[in-house]
This record gives C-alpha cells, sequence and structure tokens, in this order.
C-alpha cells in the first residue's frame, strides 16, 4: 500500500510502520518527492490497518513521523487503463 507523510522526513526502506506503539509493518520504499513536496512510500502492512485514509506511524531514525495509507497513483492509473475483463464464456 501507499504512504504520504504530512511533514517533510523521507522514510527509507527497512523502517518500521506502527499503529500507536504496536509494529504492523515495513516499508519498502521511500523518499521525498519534489514535485508533490512531501514524502511518499510503499509498504507492507497487516490487513487491519491498510484502508486508504487510515494514520499510521514510521518510525525514522528513533523519530516517529506521521503518515498516511493511500492507494498508490501508479496502481490508480493502471487500473483506470486496464479494462474489464470477463468471465470465462460458457
Amino acid at each position: 500500500m501507499g504512504l504520504v507523510g504530512t511533514g517533510r522526513r523521507a522514510t527509507r526502506a527497512g523502517c518500521v510502520i506502527v499503529a500507536g506503539d504496536t509494529p504492523v509493518g515495513t516499508v519498502t520504499v521511500g523518499a521525498l518527492s519534489p514535485t508533490l513536496g512531501y514524502p511518499i512510500a510503499l509498504g507492507c502492512v497487516v490487513h487491519d490497518v491498510s484502508e486508504p485514509g487510515t494514520a499510521l506511524g514510521v518510525d525514522i531514525r528513533a523519530n516517529a513521523a506521521e503518515f498516511t495509507v493511500t492507494t498508490p497513483a501508479v496502481l490508480q492509473a493502471l487500473v483506470a487503463r486496464t479494462p474489464a475483463r470477463k468471465g470465462p464464456s460458457t
């Protein structure tokens, strides 16, 4: 799932994603987007906290940074361009 940061601190691969004090996942890739002006990341989390809009924290060098779960724009673009598949004909 995608993550959007509220501050200016970028996260990196391997950082722990937390809900409160509970670890719920790991960042797979992250960067500060110069075009968007805020940090973005992709990560893997437990299903319970994967809903877009969920507020999470990311442990960046022992400091928690606020991030929000989002659907990655790349996936949104692919879904928009992919025609609906039909089931097998019988």
